[in-house]
């Protein structure tokens, strides 16, 4: 399964539509995830993770998360850098 992901400001604008469409294309199975309105912050570095390799701060993350633990492959398009990408080990 692939997972989408964009991380545009607007939930339904020109990159919504291209992210949906490359996965459309795919022929797979997919979801597909918009962080527009999601509250996500950067680290804290509070070294909670250590332990199993995921995040303890409790926002929109959490979900997102863990669907990047479950799939195999993601498309990911940022328009622009809005928050500090944490470190996932896969």
């Amino acid at each position: 399964m692939i997972l989408g992901i964009s991380g545009s400001s607007r939930a339904n604008g020109t990159t919504s539509d291209v992210i949906k469409y490359i996965l459309e294309q795919s022929g797979q199975e997919y979801e597909y995830v918009s962080l527009a309105g999601k509250k996500i912050n950067g680290c804290i570095g509070c070294t909670r993770c250590a332990a199993d390799s995921f995040c303890k701060v409790e926002d929109d993350w959490q979900e997102i998360g863990r669907k990047m633990n479950y799939r195999g492959f993601f498309v990911i398009y940022f328009l622009k850098l809005l928050l500090e990408i944490r470190k996932i080990n896969m």
